[in-house]
């Protein structure tokens, strides 16, 4: 899947499609970086995007 199609199919799905692929993003983020803090505030940000 191109960049392209990627931002259709969320734009498609709405705003929350977004907000999950960002949510995602920093959560790997975070995951690199291997704190216990980071990991544990971006466990926080997944459940109140719920």
């Amino acid at each position: 899947m191109t960049k392209e199609e990627k931002k259709n199919v969320a734009a498609a799905a709405g705003a929350n499609v977004d907000k999950a692929a960002f949510v995602q993003r920093k959560l790997k983020v975070m995951n690199q970086k291997g704190t216990a803090v980071h990991q544990r505030n971006a466990t926080r940000v997944v459940e109140n995007n719920k």
